[in-house]
């Protein structure tokens, strides 16, 4: 028997797929490429590029402002009172704060009422900016709102103080204890300015983290978040 020689070829193997490559077009990116607006590196340099000219002019102008609607309140309740405001005098840039101003106003009857003016007003303020912060879905004006609410709810934390330190501090409610005398307000104060102080600062910082977040992972991701 003579062996059989067998010869085996193999044809062309043809794959078939419904998926396409997507076709690129002179418009469209290169792969992994970063979108307008942001860089292919680290995020560091955008963050701190929106830090300095967002975070730090919104907190400024948020503190300005309620330093000078604080002292305002003074003299425009003095005004209702029938006494005298004879204007805001202001200090920029201080040892003790970065604005330091007092109001010029006083009257015969309703002294109690001027000295909560300022404190009361702020925190209002401060109540309405931190509420609309909540509800505002866009980033940037939701962070500005953040940004204000700030500095006027600070007027819980110089309430307390002058509450704490009533016998050496100049503050409004220092001033007012020491013209009613009576120690048993300050200890209201302290029980009730104490909690409040906690609670709007555990949300104020829910509010600030759930809006950087928004922005730590948008450029994490190389998109602008803006």
């Amino acid at each position: 028997l003579e062996p059989l020689e067998v010869e085996i070829t193999e044809g062309p193997k043809i794959l078939s797929s419904d998926m396409t490559a997507p076709q690129e077009t002179a418009d469209s990116p290169p792969p992994h490429a970063a979108p307008d607006g942001l860089s292919s590196g680290p995020f560091v340099g955008p963050l701190v590029f929106w830090w300095l000219v967002f975070v730090v002019p919104v907190e400024w102008a948020a503190t300005v402002l309620s330093v000078y609607i604080h002292e305002f309140s003074h003299g425009l309740v003095a005004l209702l009172l029938g006494g005298h405001f004879l204007g805001v005098r202001g200090q920029m840039l201080n040892r003790e704060s970065p604005v330091l101003a007092y109001a010029e106003a006083w009257s015969h009857r309703g002294d109690s009422l001027i000295f909560l003016a300022g404190i009361v007003v702020n925190v209002a303020a401060g109540a309405l900016f931190l509420r609309k912060a909540f509800r505002m879905q866009p980033l940037l004006p939701r962070m500005m709102l953040f940004g204000f609410a700030y500095p006027f709810l600070r007027d819980l934390d110089y309430a307390f103080q002058g509450a704490l330190y009533w016998e050496q501090s100049d503050y409004d409610t220092a001033i007012l204890l020491q013209t009613v005398g009576s120690s048993w307000l300050r200890w209201v104060c302290l029980v009730v300015l104490g909690p409040a102080i906690v609670v709007v600062a555990l949300i104020q910082s829910l509010g600030m983290f759930r809006a950087w977040e928004e922005v730590f992972g948008a450029l994490s991701m190389r998109r602008a978040f803006w």
